[in-house]
Order: C-alpha cells, then sequence, then structure tokens
C-alpha cells in the first residue's frame, strides 16, 4: 500500500507539471502555457527560451560551489598567504635579498603591504561566516554560499514570478501550485535546451549528479518564490521585467506594420 501510494503522488506531480508518460517532449511553449493559462505569446515563449542558458548556466556554477568546510580551509589559505607575505617584505634581510634581485629597492612595498593586510581582513571576516561561537565549521546546507547569493531554482522562481505578474498583473502566492509548476516544469525543459558544446555535456553531468527530489515536489518551490521576492533578488527581477517589456513592444511593433 506504501508504494501504491507514493506512485499517487508521483503521478498527480507529473501530470501537475505536464510530464505524462509517454506524451511529445515538453517545450518552452508548455511553460509559456503553464503562466498564460492559454495560449502563449511568441515572445513570452521567445523570452524563456533565451533565458534557460543563463539559467543553466548559474545552475551548473551552484552545482560546484565548494563545500563550507572546503571555502573554510581556501580562505585560510589565502589569510596565511597574506600573513607570509607581509612578514616576509618586512623583515630587513629578507627584502635586501629581494631588492638585489633587480637591482633596485621594491617600488610598490607600500601599497602591497596595505592589499595584502586588507586582503588578510577579508579573509578572516569571511572565515567567521563560515563558523560557530566555538569555531567548527556551521552545519546544514553544506554549500558556501556568500552574503546575497541567489539559488538556481530561485532565479526561476524570479523569472516565473516577472512572467507571471507581467501577465496578470499581480505575483502570484508562494503556495501558488499553476506557479510552481511552471517553475518545475521550465527547470526540468530547459535541462535539454542548452545546445553549445561542452557545454551541453558538462550541465548534463552535472544535472545527472544532482541531488533527486522527492515528495511533494511542487510545495519545495515555495522557499523559492519567497526569496525571489527578497531584495537580494531585485536586481535579476529588473533585468527579466526589461527583457520582458523590450519582448513585448517588438512583437507588437512587428505585428502593426506586418504587411496584409
Amino acid at each position: 500500500m506504501a508504494i501504491q501510494g507514493t506512485d499517487q503522488k508521483t503521478s498527480a506531480v507529473t501530470g501537475a507539471i505536464g510530464n505524462e508518460e509517454g506524451a511529445p517532449a515538453l517545450s518552452f511553449t508548455d511553460v509559456a502555457r503553464k503562466i498564460t493559462g492559454d495560449d502563449a505569446p511568441d515572445w513570452l515563449v521567445e523570452a524563456l527560451t533565451n533565458w534557460a542558458p543563463c539559467l543553466m548556466i548559474n545552475r551548473g556554477l551552484a552545482f560546484r560551489q565548494p563545500t563550507r568546510s572546503e571555502m573554510r580551509k581556501s580562505l585560510q589559505g589565502v589569510r596565511g598567504a597574506a600573513a607570509c607575505i607581509v612578514n616576509a617584505l618586512n623583515n630587513g634581510a629578507t627584502r635586501d635579498f629581494l631588492d638585489a634581485a633587480c637591482g633596485a629597492k621594491i617600488p610598490y612595498h607600500g601599497q602591497i603591504d596595505h592589499m595584502l593586510r586588507d586582503l588578510s581582513r577579508r579573509s578572516e571576516e569571511a572565515i567567521s561566516r563560515l563558523v560557530t561561537k566555538d569555531g567548527k565549521t556551521k552545519a546544514g546546507h553544506n554549500k558556501a554560499e556568500p552574503p546575497g547569493h541567489i539559488p538556481p531554482k530561485t532565479s526561476f522562481a524570479a523569472f516565473i514570478l516577472e512572467a507571471w505578474s507581467f501577465i496578470h498583473g499581480v505575483e502570484p502566492g508562494p503556495k501558488n501550485q499553476k506557479a510552481a509548476a511552471a517553475a518545475e516544469l521550465y527547470w526540468n525543459v530547459s535541462t535539454g535546451h542548452v545546445s553549445i558544446e561542452p557545454t551541453k555535456a558538462a550541465l548534463k553531468r552535472i544535472v545527472d549528479q544532482e541531488p533527486k527530489s522527492w515528495g511533494e515536489r511542487l510545495n519545495g518551490w515555495r522557499h523559492h518564490f519567497k526569496q525571489a521576492k527578497e531584495p537580494a533578488a531585485s536586481h535579476i527581477r529588473q533585468e527579466i521585467r526589461r527583457h520582458l517589456k523590450e519582448g513585448k513592444r517588438q512583437a507588437e511593433f512587428l505585428a502593426e506594420y506586418k504587411p496584409d
């Protein structure tokens, strides 16, 4: 019975995103229809198509983002290297050898000392974001994400938010299942529409290695829709809105002057 219940859930989610077994391959037109609810305008399909490669590249970069432990180790290396050079340049004997190597004193000693000390402080501050008060690497989501980082799914959710509000005049709520279905479909369809090699092959390997979602996949988009409404995502939403406006304006211009 437990297996049957799981199958029913999977079937319901699959139907929600329009990816039924044996059906034709889905496209960005299907994604656009999830947003509009009826016939999708060509300019929206084109916008979805044009943005997909960029969103997929972000998806690939996020997958390769180092873990917190790896980033902490890297930052500790930067801090140690900066301190080592500062100490060496402030050692008279070492600097004498460096000056003698080119027959002149190091002209940028003051500048490099300032830069390296600043780099050391930055490394220390960055490390502090990755550790607890007792000096242990923070638990939880294992990827090291700097402040203001936009996760890939949040970028996809941002596009759906902007497209939805542009079409309907109001943003969908975080629990809107139709908007979630559009985001889920856009996420899945985009994986098969990167045509540039070797990027296509690399992204395919990344997608194959990504953790698979289980349970109610559409409900998992609530968090990303909420994140997409935060100030950190405002810049990407503004850029998406600009492209949507330009796409629609150009389509209307061409339609107006299209010869009979």
